[in-house]
């Protein structure tokens, strides 16, 4: 039985080197052209992480869904393409494997079918404090990136955060405690 880091081994964003190896050079200098120099971004390439020109952020998401942060590939000779000699596939037969340095590196998180997911009892750090928290996402976007917002704290810049535990990422917007927080925003506002 073949076993597998929860690693991502290969991402379009964080490894370019993926589309030059599958030969789809086009969709990479496609991607550059559109993305890499968006003329309507006058904060440039690595806006996000700066915070927006607002003097204060709310942000209210919910948490401890299983939510999927990633998914392990493997390669698969064959031809897709006349051009393309090989390709990847989802490893359905992946297997986290138990890290003997840290017996508790893979708790929370599941490998099912090749998608790794993180639950609400994955091993998190903090955005701004470092500190290591148990949680998971919306079940649509993973914990880290819900909690980018906190990242954006500073003197021109206040973030309040609101988790709502078991807040589905589009149901919450029909969940009252959804509802309750934004009254009393609203109430203190104006």
């Amino acid at each position: 039985e073949r076993t597998e880091d929860p690693v991502m081994k290969d991402s379009v964003h964080a490894n370019p080197e993926l589309l030059q190896r599958e030969g789809l050079e086009n969709i990479l200098n496609m991607m550059s052209r559109v993305y890499d120099s968006d003329y309507l971004d006058p904060r440039g390439r690595h806006s996000a992480f700066d915070a927006p020109p607002v003097r204060k952020v709310k942000a209210v998401y919910g948490i401890n869904l299983p939510t999927e942060i990633g998914s392990v590939y493997t390669v698969k000779p064959g031809t897709i393409f006349r051009s393309v000699s090989n390709f990847w596939e989802l490893d359905r037969g992946a297997k986290l494997l138990p890290n003997n340095k840290n017996k508790n590196n893979n708790v929370g998180y599941t490998l099912k079918g090749g998608i790794l997911q993180e639950t609400k009892t994955s091993r998190q750090y903090h955005a701004v404090t470092g500190e290591v928290v148990t949680a998971s996402g919306d079940g649509t976007v993973p914990y880290w990136s819900l909690q980018h917002a906190r990242t954006w704290q500073s003197d021109t810049c206040t973030v309040e955060v609101n988790e709502i535990e078991r807040a589905e990422h589009r149901d919450i917007l029909a969940d009252s405690r959804f509802h309750q927080i934004l009254i009393d925003y609203l109430g203190q506002t104006y």
